[in-house]
């Protein structure tokens, strides 16, 4: 037998003594009958925070919007803004980074 089962199995709970093997050849009643009403229990709470988080994803979906993020950091950032929005906008937008990085590179004197 594997050294965690039999850990387990000798684990004492609340202090008296679990007798596992007793639980799954249905020697003990009231403790199998708690133990299942428990795991129904959780597994109910699972999916109710399952649907809750499904919720808050739905609810936060906009922030997923490339115009939408850009638009919100650059709010955030509006003192930066106000002083070189172009370049500023170049650093948000990194899907057309490197396109308007080399045009300002071709801009440049030497």
């Amino acid at each position: 037998m594997h050294p965690v089962k039999c850990t387990i199995r000798r684990q004492e709970a609340l202090g008296s003594p679990v007798s596992f093997p007793s639980l799954i050849q249905d020697e003990a009643g009231n403790e199998r009958f708690e133990i299942k009403g428990v795991h129904r229990i959780f597994c109910d709470l699972l999916e109710k925070l399952e649907l809750c988080l499904k919720e808050l994803e739905s609810q936060l979906v906009w922030l997923t919007k490339k115009e939408i993020r850009q638009c919100f950091s650059l709010k955030m950032h509006r003192e930066r803004k106000d002083k070189n929005e172009e370049l500023y906008k170049m650093f948000i937008c990194r899907s057309h980074l490197l396109e308007e990085l080399f045009e300002e590179i071709g801009h440049v004197d030497p």
